[in-house]
């Protein structure tokens, strides 16, 4: 897009009399989160612009055209009224939803100013998907970006802060020989093959179009590939790795992505699915421990392969550093994440 608040593009929804939403899988009765947003187009009626799905209640914020203001609810609970919203603005909102207890709470915040509590008496259950976009079907246009969602309460309130991704731009040291990897047009991969990160460097990555195939049955063997150097001098809150694979068939198979340092697998398992899929693992700290400096992140490198398995071949397509900074000199949380959180994007 052409318009985002970090970083290089946002989420762009752009609708007529339709609706659309980036959703992601939770599993959780405690969900703390940030993101930001901005009206090119306001919506000709009420929608919901983040839905926490829930059995017994969903936990929403939405925007209402009578007084262009911002709304949070649960269930049959009472809709409490937020500040008003104009266009061409970014807004952050910070949420803490909490299904846990006898009665379900939506602690919210706009541009780091604390809004009125929602709530409603329900039936304690896990939130199931976290929805973003236009929920109901509304004419308008929506940018979303700097998403982040923790499952820590202590996580809460994130506040000003920016999510930026870092792709592949180097290949290191590798282990296999000719033959045992091959690109997309079944060619052998021979080292030193210094250009293996330009076949998995795809941004946005949901592109099948080019990708590294793993040919050679082995646990042993894999492709090393580094990522673009950040910037960034003060320390990050937590880098999220994110890939996207898919299979030359549906037979099972598996493969590995790691962490050259530290050796810790970002997915390890079966892959054996012909479209996309998005595997991602979040550490809030390095795999040495401290945290995650600007000298840790770009010395970051994985390592895919290792498939004991390769009918069908598994294809890596690409991958990605997620990585969230604070923006305040003192935020609310400037401090490393929690030891659970779920995902950047």
């Amino acid at each position: 897009t052409t318009v985002f608040k970090n970083g290089l593009r946002a989420y762009d929804f752009n609708t007529s009399a339709a609706a659309a939403d980036l959703s992601k899988t939770v599993a959780s009765a405690r969900l703390i989160g940030r993101f930001y947003f901005r009206f090119a187009t306001l919506p000709g009626a009420a929608t919901d612009i983040i839905r926490l799905v829930n059995t017994n209640g969903n936990l929403s914020i939405r925007y209402n055209p009578t007084g262009t203001k911002l709304e949070a609810h649960i269930g049959t609970g009472s809709w409490v009224s937020g500040p008003a919203v104009v266009v061409d603005t970014w807004y952050y909102i910070d949420f803490d939803a909490n299904t846990s207890g006898a009665t379900g709470t939506l602690d919210w915040k706009v541009d780091g100013a604390a809004q009125t509590q929602a709530s409603n008496a329900q039936v304690s259950a896990n939130m199931t998907g976290a929805r973003f976009g236009f929920l109901t079907a509304v004419t308008g246009r929506m940018y979303v970006d700097d998403i982040i969602i923790s499952y820590t309460g202590a996580d809460y309130p994130f506040g000003d802060g920016k999510v930026l991704g870092f792709s592949p731009n180097s290949s290191g040291t590798h282990s296999f020989v000719a033959g045992d990897f091959q690109d997309q047009a079944g060619n052998n991969i021979a080292l030193p093959a210094g250009d293996v990160h330009s076949f998995i460097d795809e941004r946005p990555i949901n592109g099948l179009t080019d990708y590294i195939k793993q040919v050679t049955t082995s646990a042993a063997i894999y492709i090393n590939f580094g990522f673009e150097d950040t910037t960034e001098t003060s320390d990050a809150r937590g880098v999220e790795v994110v890939s996207c694979s898919h299979s030359a068939g549906t037979a099972t198979n598996n493969a590995k992505l790691k962490l050259a340092t530290g050796g810790l697998d970002v997915y390890a398992g079966d892959i054996s699915q012909t479209s996309a899929i998005y595997n991602d693992s979040c550490y809030v700290t390095p795999p040495d421990g401290g945290t995650w400096t600007q000298a840790k992140i770009n010395a970051l490198a994985c390592r895919w392969g290792y498939s004991s398995d390769t009918n069908p071949n598994p294809y890596l397509d690409a991958v990605m550093l997620e990585i969230e900074w604070a923006v305040e000199a003192s935020p609310p949380s400037a401090a490393p994440l929690s030891a659970s959180y779920g995902g950047m994007f």
